[in-house]
């Protein structure tokens, strides 16, 4: 929920999608952002198995994939970050080709994740690494969706789940 409103955006209905829903009860829904297989640069590209978050009064679009859907070979997976004051106009924030010297700051390929904001910070936990690698364990947060600190976990990689804040704390279900 964004300022008073449920959002629904991207995902695949047979192909790829980019746009943007918003309902301020769930029963009525309004196309804010058209789907455009060739966004400009303040759209971001087509996809699914992105995960979404609320942060400093921002929606924000992180990873995802596009092409077919995974573990099919053929899927490619996102290595960005967008924000959002309004649903409709996006920013870059960070990409892995834009991060080039720091690899240790990258997220790498990845979909099928989740991210929650919890006080300060979007966290991001597991997801599918790319349609070669499988599942990910991998767990970082950021305070502004550029420079990510991950840290080492303890339990199983995984993809499909959930993650919410309960109590001042994420939890993975």
């Amino acid at each position: 929920v964004f300022n008073g409103n449920m959002y629904v955006i991207g995902g695949f209905d047979g192909s790829c999608r980019n746009d943007v829903w918003r309902s301020p009860d769930g029963i009525t829904w309004t196309n804010i952002l058209a789907n455009n297989v060739n966004p400009g640069a303040n759209q971001f590209e087509p996809r699914w198995g992105c995960s979404t978050a609320v942060l400093n009064g921002l929606l924000w679009v992180i990873g995802g994939g596009t092409g077919t859907t995974p573990p099919v070979p053929g899927a490619i997976g996102f290595t960005d970050v967008w924000n959002s004051p309004d649903g409709i106009t996006w920013t870059k924030v960070f990409d892995d080709a834009m991060d080039a010297p720091n690899y240790n700051n990258r997220f790498g390929e990845l979909y099928y994740h989740q991210t929650v904001a919890n006080g300060s910070l979007i966290w991001l936990t597991c997801g599918w690494k790319g349609a070669a690698w499988g599942p990910t364990n991998q767990t970082g947060y950021t305070a502004d969706g550029a420079n990510w600190t991950y840290e080492s976990v303890p339990y199983e990689a995984r993809f499909y789940h959930l993650s919410l804040v309960f109590g001042g704390s994420v939890w993975l279900m």
